[in-house]
């Protein structure tokens, strides 16, 4: 007999402390971001470097098309070879140009976006640390009233 009441003592107190309530958590939803700005920043310029090694490659084919060319007009004078060849270089030379005001331009457009969301978000979340702070301010304020509150009250009670 004893012995039962001692094992259903022992679950029950094991069970108990199982079960016992836990402290409920507040739900809290936000948009998620999915790239901090570094992130940002970094990708962007990565495409940068995509575009400007592009422009690089289109004008090293066409200087290979250049030379090529010049291979295959041998019946030219070394006159005109060289001015075909300085043609040749000179467009190559315009097309990195302006592949690479084209990679700038994208550049400073993508840094100009970053820096705008990045001052977007530090607003917000400055305007969001006013919020609590205020609020923070606030609740201080009223348990302090409560605590003056309460020892006016203790006082009056211990005085009669």
């Amino acid at each position: 007999m004893m012995r039962s009441v001692i094992i259903r003592r022992t679950l029950n107190a094991t069970t108990a402390t199982r079960t016992a309530p836990m402290a409920k958590r507040t739900m809290y939803s936000s948009p998620v971001s999915h790239k901090t700005a570094t992130e940002k920043v970094k990708e962007v310029a990565d495409n940068v470097n995509r575009k400007v090694g592009q422009g690089l490659a289109s004008a090293i084919e066409t200087g290979e098309h250049a030379a090529e060319s010049v291979k295959n007009a041998t019946g030219m004078s070394s006159g005109e070879a060289k001015r075909a060849v300085n043609e040749k270089a000179t467009e190559a030379k315009q097309t990195v140009n302006q592949k690479t005001a084209e990679a700038k331009d994208t550049l400073n457009e993508k840094s100009q976006q970053a820096k705008e969301i990045w001052n977007e978000k530090s607003a917000d979340a400055k305007q969001k640390a006013s919020e609590t702070a205020e609020e923070a301010k606030q609740k201080a304020n009223l348990t302090a009233a409560g605590a003056r509150q309460a020892k006016e009250d203790f006082t009056k009670e211990v005085r009669k």
